[in-house]
């Protein structure tokens, strides 16, 4: 359970890189299939989708939370 958790999340977050569905749930498999550690690698991609700024202004998937 806490790995589609982890995974929805990181879909939103590629939505706010402008990124579509698809993309998110490549990456996220091949980074799982290539990592020997189930845990450590949907946590380092976490790391890098949280410190990623989004893109300004809205997108295909919605505005932009940060602009009021």
């Amino acid at each position: 359970p806490v790995l589609w958790v982890d995974l929805a999340n990181d879909v939103k977050r590629f939505h706010d890189l402008g990124k579509s569905t698809t993309f998110a749930v490549v990456v996220w498999a091949v980074m799982m299939c290539l990592s020997p550690f189930l845990v450590v690698t949907p946590f380092l991609l976490s790391i890098y989708l949280m410190s990623v700024k989004g893109e300004h202004g809205p997108n295909q998937y919605g505005d932009d939370p940060t602009i009021s």
